[in-house]
């Protein structure tokens, strides 16, 4: 009589088990290492373990504005962050009120506070949302959508730089269009994030009038400047982990004028990550069966919170509202 499963495959299936069994036991022997080095309060020390683990990181931060996933893979656990977005901050006026005082002060500051903030809840300024136009406005999309749709017998094979002429002149969307309507300064800054904070406090003195809240703005920033340095460096694995398709937490305009290109990209690029629901984290972070790992994953937990909460000061401060 024929055998409902042949041997070699039952023996496959065996080992095959016996795997999934080692891989299940190295799993809860990693949350273990890491739920002990976490601060789980006294009480849920009886409850199961995934509730441990969940009172432990609930304890070093709820993380309200954050969503947190978590991915058992061979070794290690990972740390999946996507903050929230937050909305559009208008800097234009402050731009055209500190342009006498000093025209670099404002593009440097941006620049300071998006590498800041680039492991928590980035701020988005011109030089990095021009990176999201050339990707999202590219110029196959231009051709193959925008135009045409509006001439009917547009040619798909013309040259990138007439394609681009044409959308310049029409006023259409382009890779280009974020950096035509910013300043240069921008995508220059003059000076490095330290010397941001050391201009501000000179700069201080002068700002009266609508200005004035603006005082006391570098014990701000140079506490964004300390917490940032406390954020852990990832590894090359992780940075490969955080992808290009992530939300905008905070994004910076300081266009003039009527129209605001900043916002109609923002907006598009935003509606296709909430509609996709796919979106990239903001950062990731691996936990392994050792010291350090754990210390960067609690260190990022009570040190991002505190990045964000002075960050939104700061841009409430800026946006002079």
């Amino acid at each position: 009589m024929r055998p409902l499963l042949a041997r070699e495959r039952v023996q496959w299936f065996i080992e095959q088990q016996g795997r999934e069994q080692a891989r299940a036991r190295g799993h809860r022997a990693l949350v273990q290492h890491l739920v002990a080095r976490l601060p789980v309060p006294e009480a849920a020390r009886q409850l199961p373990l995934t509730d441990q683990l969940a009172s432990g990181l609930e304890a070093c931060d709820p993380m309200r504005h954050c969503d947190v996933h978590l991915r058992h893979e061979e070794g290690h656990i990972q740390f999946h962050f996507d903050w929230a977005a937050d909305g559009l901050y208008d800097l234009h006026p402050l731009q055209e009120a500190t342009r006498r005082l000093d025209p670099e002060w404002l593009p440097g500051l941006v620049a300071a506070l998006e590498g800041w903030t680039a492991l928590a809840a980035p701020v988005i300024g011109p030089r990095y949302l021009s990176h999201v136009a050339e990707y999202w406005w590219n110029l196959d999309q231009l051709s193959e959508g925008y135009l045409s749709e509006e001439l009917e017998h547009w040619d798909l094979n013309a040259s990138e730089r007439f394609t681009l002429a044409y959308a310049r002149r029409k006023g259409l969307p382009h890779p280009y269009l974020i950096q035509d309507a910013t300043p240069w300064r921008y995508y220059r800054p003059a000076y490095t994030p330290e010397q941001v904070v050391t201009r501000t406090q000179e700069l201080e003195v002068a700002f009266t009038g609508k200005l004035a809240p603006l005082r006391g703005l570098s014990d701000q920033l140079a506490e964004l400047s300390r917490l940032s340095a406390l954020l852990p460096t990832l590894t090359n694995e992780e940075c490969q982990q955080v992808g290009n398709m992530a939300a905008l937490p905070y994004v910076i305009s300081v266009e003039g004028g009527r129209h605001n290109h900043t916002y109609e990209l923002a907006n598009e690029y935003m509606q296709a990550v909430w509609t996709g629901g796919d979106n990239d984290p903001h950062c990731v972070l691996h936990v392994r069966a050792d010291e350090e790992s754990p210390e960067r994953l609690r260190r990022y937990l009570t040190t991002a919170p505190r990045v964000v909460e002075v960050t939104e000061q700061v841009l409430g401060l800026l946006s002079l509202n």
